[in-house]
């Protein structure tokens, strides 16, 4: 008999990274899958909203439901579904729903793989213990690269005796939605990121600084991604107090992301405790040249000066040169994009990815 899968996941917000992927590895599974929503608030109106769009993205044989806060509640809620509908594997994405699945294991017949999308922990110290306590429940983890391994097996040395795999995120081509650009100057660059401090964002003020003369102003940072976080006003204060809003647009979470990708003249992403970077393989795939922070997992698929750049996280100085020598030898640019657009399709192709995932599930259920 084949797994039948339920996919936990905090958001039904299918243009973003995490949500994005398992969406696509539900679609092109053989395998049945179900996803659950840990929504609340905002985001449940918002999934209201969009459910005949993800039923139609996802097929029939696609269930949706989401769930609020109360663990006492997602506890009754999740354990009925995972009965209803037969499920024998639960996969868990995010830290808040370790505790819940840790729970479930007492109650139910089923098999756990935690997926570390990247190395985020919570720093006090009851809610490191109830992870580690979850994690001896666990009975297989997924890490998305090799920093992340190593990050959170030093973290919590409980997994270096839990069976694991490192599988990289497979990535498709984003869709292109309408015919909308939103490009108004001369050179255009773009940051597709939430706000958060291990994002690096303030870094890009920093190299704003660098290019205002040497590109006569005419240029513009687009970033696309969550807002609502402290980071963010941190960010708006130290932009508004230097006078730069003229040289960045903040967009929020936004559908149209093939049009940015495809339409900017170049991809930066300076964070610097990124484990893996799907949207950086995205604008890889778009033969767009990339430029990273030389701290995290993007280093494992980068080489640089061939398919992109790494660059020291906290150097805006090296950012701003690299961009200008970019923007003034364009046949540079072409060349390292579509180097870029090779080493991508050949690293991550998406039915490799969904097949490795497939045989780990069918391997545990057997």
């Amino acid at each position: 008999m084949q797994p039948i899968q339920l996919h936990l996941l905090p958001t039904s917000r299918i243009h973003e990274g995490t949500p994005r992927k398992v969406f696509n590895y539900a679609n092109e599974s053989r395998l049945l899958n179900y996803i659950y929503f840990t929504n609340k608030g905002k985001d449940s109106n918002d999934f209201k909203e969009k459910y005949p769009k993800l039923r139609s993205f996802l097929g029939n044989n696609i269930l949706f439901n989401y769930y609020n806060k109360s663990l006492i509640n997602n506890l009754s809620l999740v354990k009925s579904y995972v009965k209803k509908n037969n499920i024998t594997i639960i996969h868990c994405y995010f830290p808040k729903d370790n505790l819940l699945c840790f729970i479930l294991k007492y109650f139910l017949n089923i098999v756990i793989i935690r997926h570390f999308e990247g190395i985020y922990s919570s720093p006090k110290k009851i809610h490191r213990f109830a992870e580690e306590l979850s994690f001896k429940k666990t009975d297989y983890f997924i890490y998305i690269s090799k920093y992340v391994k190593l990050v959170k097996q030093k973290d919590f040395p409980v997994l270096l005796k839990k069976p694991s795999s490192t599988i990289s995120n497979g990535v498709l081509r984003r869709e292109e939605k309408n015919k909308i650009y939103f490009f108004r100057k001369k050179y255009n660059f773009l940051t597709i990121s939430s706000f958060q401090p291990t994002k690096n964002l303030i870094l890009l003020l920093d190299i704003i600084n660098y290019l205002k003369i040497s590109l006569d102003e005419d240029f513009v940072f687009h970033i696309l991604g969550k807002t609502n976080t402290a980071y963010f006003k941190t960010f708006s204060k130290l932009m508004y107090r230097r006078k730069l809003e003229n040289y960045i647009k903040v967009w929020g979470c936004v559908e149209e992301v093939y049009n940015f990708i495809h339409g900017c003249d170049l991809y930066l992403h300076p964070a610097h405790e990124e484990g893996f970077g799907i949207a950086i393989v995205e604008a890889m795939l778009e033969a767009q040249t990339v430029l990273v922070s030389n701290k995290g997992g993007p280093r494992e698929y980068i080489e640089n000066g061939k398919t992109g750049f790494i660059l020291k996280h906290d150097d805006a100085e090296i950012w701003a040169t690299t961009i200008i020598k970019l923007i003034n030898n364009e046949e540079l640019k072409i060349n390292i994009g579509k180097n870029a657009q090779v080493s991508a399709r050949a690293k991550f192709p998406f039915d490799e990815f969904v097949n490795s995932i497939d045989k780990i599930a069918i391997k545990l259920k057997k």
